[in-house]
């Protein structure tokens, strides 16, 4: 409470948004670790991926989005198979990704807040080399509200940011594509407990728009506070899946450490 200035009074604000059909589905994926993992996800649920540092999760939705080449397996989006080679083809079928090392992969560290927000929409932006600047401020500014990014102005180095306020920014830019899929690889790492509560907040809006999300977290409490249903991964495979109302912390570590 002293740290952020404000009491915590609950650390997962979970609520019931309706779970709708399925509408995205990955079978048999083998990509490095990762071996033969199959799973689904419905309009407007959080999925779960848990496992131990070295579990494949990391490795599985890296294939799922392009990043890591795949040797063999299929992903299902609304019932029809779709092929993933690049990032870019990720993006163009509705699947955005919010990575785990922001610094590293989410961000253009010297530029500007408002850069790094319109960066995935650069191709409606600009014309004949020329951006349409009144339309960038407008989703600038839109952006920065929703999320609530404290920044002094949109023109401020990202750099310049708190951990919590970079992070925001990399998932305001991904929601600017208007996604379908939603995958974040550890969306809370290394920010303080007043902005996690923040982006689970943004999750759960999220899904009652109809947004699906796939939540990659070595953090079993978080995973469990958020997610409404778990699939569990230990050496590469899956062990276990389980539904909220199942959930037992124990009979989960204890999967993701001895296997099945």
């Amino acid at each position: 409470e002293l740290m952020v200035g404000r009491a915590i009074v609950d650390m997962y604000p979970k609520e019931q948004a309706p779970i709708g059909k399925e509408v995205f589905r990955v079978e048999n994926l083998t990509c490095q670790i990762a071996n033969n993992i199959s799973f689904s996800l419905r309009k407007g649920e959080i999925l779960g991926l848990f496992g131990l540092v070295g579990s494949g999760c990391v490795e599985a939705v890296e294939g799922i989005i392009g990043k890591r080449a795949i040797q063999s397996g299929r992903i299902y989006l609304d019932g029809e198979e779709v092929e993933i080679r690049t990032p870019i083809d990720s993006k163009k079928h509705g699947i955005a990704y919010i990575p785990s090392d922001r610094k590293a992969e989410g961000l253009v560290l010297i530029h500007s807040v408002k850069n790094n927000l319109t960066i995935t929409k650069i191709d409606e932006l600009g014309k004949h080399g020329l951006l349409k600047t009144k339309k960038e401020k407008a989703y600038c500014e839109t952006w920065i509200k929703r999320m609530g990014i404290k920044t002094a102005s949109m023109n401020t180095m990202v750099n310049m940011l708190s951990g919590g306020n970079q992070q925001k920014v990399v998932i305001a830019k991904w929601l600017l594509t208007e996604p379908e899929i939603l995958i974040m690889n550890d969306p809370t790492r290394g920010i303080d407990v007043g902005a996690k509560v923040e982006i689970y907040k943004v999750m759960e809006s999220l899904c009652k728009d109809g947004v699906s999300i796939i939540m990659v977290s070595s953090e079993l409490p978080e995973t469990i506070g958020i997610s409404d249903r778990m699939v569990i991964l230990s050496d590469g495979k899956i062990v276990g899946e389980r539904k909220r109302k199942d959930y037992d912390q124990n009979e989960i570590l204890q999967m993701a450490v001895k296997g099945r």
